[in-house]
C-alpha cells in the first residue's frame, strides 16, 4: 500500500459526502468498533496514527489515506513492540517507537519502514516527537537516572542534530508542537505551575507566554500564532486560548456564555482559524469546537455530525485551508457503542457558494431557497446550529455581493 502527500482534500470530500452540498459537511472518514485505530493529526495528505497488528495489543505506527481507509504501515524491523505518528510534515511522518525494553525513542519516516530514522538520543532514557515541520522534529527527552521529568527537545532529522530546549534552572519542559523556526510547549520551575512557551531553536530564545497567575500550555503552532489553553487557579476550568508571540499577546477564546461548554482548549491553528473542543456542564463529554481567533467566533461542530445526537463527544485535532475551504479533522465517539469515528469537516469559505461549483448564480440561491423552506441544516450558513432569517440575510448579503 503506498500513501499519496499530494492527495487533493476537495476530492476527498466530494466522494465521501454523505449529506447534501450546503455548509458544514461532516463526513466519516474511518469508524473503529474495536478500538483498533488511533488517530494522531492529519493533513491534506493524509491522517497519521498507529493501527492494531495482534490481539495482545501490538500498534503500528501507519499513515492512512483519506480516500480509501488504508494504512501504510512504517513499523520498522527491529526490537520494537509498538509505534505511532505524532505528526505529518509533507511527505514525511514522525512519531515514537517503543522498545523491547519499555523505553521510548523518537522517530522520524520518509514514506516506508526502511526510511525509518531512530532520532534517540544515547544519553537519554526515552525520547519522543509529538511535532514536526520544515524537516525539523520536536518533542522531549527524559533520563530517569537524573529525574522523571522531560525536556524539551528540537532535532534536524537526525539524533545529532538534538538541541537542548530547556530553559536554565527550570525542571521540566516539553515541546508539544512545531512551526517552521517555533516551537511551542510548556515549561515549569521548582514550586510553580507550567508556563505556555515559545522557543526560536535554543533554550535562550525561551519566551513565557503565560499571562498571569494562571497555570498555561501551548499545544500547536502556525504562522506566528500559538494556540493551547490557560487554567485558572479559581475554580481549575480551561480555556482555550491563543497567543501571537508575548504573553501580552494572549486572547481568551472561551465563553461562559456558551450553552455547551464549561471549559476549553484549542490544539491547532492555521493561521487564522483556531480547533480543539469545548467540554459540557450538563451532558458531559465534549464538543468539536472552531474559532476565528476570539471568543464570540466559536462554531460548534458537533451539531453537524451526521446524527449528531447518536455521538456522545467529539474533539477536533487539525485545521487547515485552501482557496475554497475550510477542513477541520476530528474525532467523535458514539453513545451506545462507543465506535470512535473519524471526521472531517468542511466548509465553503464563500458561503453563498452554495453548490461549492467556484461560481455564485441562480443554481445557489434555488438550493438554498429549498433547503431554507424545508430547515435543512445546510442553510446553517451563520453556523449557529439554527436555521432562521438571520442566515436568510447573511445569504442574500453575499449573494448580491458575489460571495
Amino acid at each position: 500500500m503506498c500513501h499519496s502527500p499530494y492527495l487533493s482534500t476537495a476530492l476527498v470530500v466530494a466522494s465521501l459526502a454523505t449529506t447534501a452540498w450546503g455548509q458544514w459537511n461532516a463526513a466519516i472518514v474511518g469508524s473503529d468498533p474495536n478500538s483498533d485505530f488511533l488517530w494522531m493529526t492529519a493533513d491534506p495528505s493524509g491522517i497519521g496514527g498507529c493501527f492494531r497488528v495482534s490481539e495482545d495489543g501490538e500498534f503500528h505506527a501507519g499513515v492512512r489515506s483519506l480516500i480509501d481507509e488504508t494504512w501504510s504501515d512504517l513499523h520498522p524491523s527491529g526490537p520494537y513492540a509498538w509505534s505511532e505518528v505524532r505528526d505529518l510534515d509533507g511527505k514525511d511522518a514522525a512519531g515514537m517507537v517503543r522498545g523491547a525494553d519499555g523505553h521510548w525513542h523518537a522517530a522520524l519516516w520518509s514514506g516506508s519502514p526502511a526510511s525509518f530514522v531512530d532520532l534517540h538520543v544515547a544519553s537519554m532514557t526515552d525520547s519522543v516527537v509529538l511535532g514536526a515541520s520544515g524537516g525539523q522534529q520536536c518533542g522531549g527527552v527524559r533520563d530517569t537516572a537524573l529525574s522523571g521529568y522531560f525536556r524539551a527537545a528540537l532535532w534536524h532529522g537526525s539524533p545529532e542534530s538534538y538541541v537542548d530546549l530547556q530553559p536554565l534552572n527550570a525542571v521540566q519542559s516539553y515541546a508539544a508542537a512545531i512551526w517552521l523556526d517555533q516551537q511551542v510547549g510548556y515549561v515549569r520551575f521548582e514550586n510553580q505551575p507550567e508556563h505556555a512557551a515559545l522557543w526560536r531553536g535554543t533554550a535562550e530564545s525561551w519566551v513565557d507566554l503565560n499571562p498571569g497567575p494562571f497555570s498555561s500550555m501551548a499545544l500547536g503552532a502556525w504562522d506566528g500564532q500559538q494556540v493551547g489553553y490557560v487554567r485558572s487557579f479559581e475554580d481549575g476550568f480551561s480555556h482555550a486560548s491563543l497567543w501571537t508571540g508575548s504573553s501580552e499577546s494572549w486572547v481568551d477564546l472561551h465563553s461562559p456564555s456558551w450553552p455547551w461548554g464549561s471549559q476549553s482548549t484549542a490544539v491547532a491553528t492555521s493561521g487564522e482559524y483556531q480547533c480543539g473542543s469545548a467540554e459540557g456542564v450538563r451532558e458531559g463529554g465534549t464538543r468539536a469546537t472552531l474559532w476565528r481567533s476570539t471568543a464570540q467566533s466559536a462554531v460548534d461542530l458537533h451539531c453537524y455530525l451526521p446524527g449528531s445526537e447518536t455521538f456522545f463527544s467529539s474533539e477536533a485535532i487539525a485545521v487547515w485551508t485552501d482557496a475554497r475551504s475550510i477542513y477541520v479533522f476530528g474525532i467523535a465517539q458514539r453513545y451506545q457503542t462507543g465506535e470512535r469515528c473519524a471526521i472531517l469537516w468542511s466548509v465553503p469559505i464563500c458561503r453563498s457558494d452554495y453548490n461549492r461549483d467556484g461560481f455564485i448564480n441562480g443554481d445557489d440561491y434555488d438550493g438554498f431557497a429549498l433547503d431554507f423552506e424545508s430547515g435543512d441544516r445546510t442553510a446553517d450558513l451563520n453556523w449557529d446550529c439554527f436555521v432562521n432569517g438571520d442566515d436568510y440575510d447573511l445569504f442574500a448579503a453575499g449573494f448580491e455581493l458575489g460571495c
